[in-house]
């Protein structure tokens, strides 16, 4: 309990947990045939 501190914004939670899960599995889609471009 803090003093002023306000209340929690449970409807934006969604943001940190669902952004970087979805980054990351655009990143693996992009970068599963881009790495043997890049490896050989």
């Amino acid at each position: 309990p803090i003093k002023g501190k306000g209340s929690s914004d449970w409807a934006y939670s969604w943001v940190p947990v669902v952004g970087p899960l979805v980054g990351g599995a655009i990143a693996g889609l992009v970068a599963h045939p881009l790495l043997p471009l890049i490896t050989k």
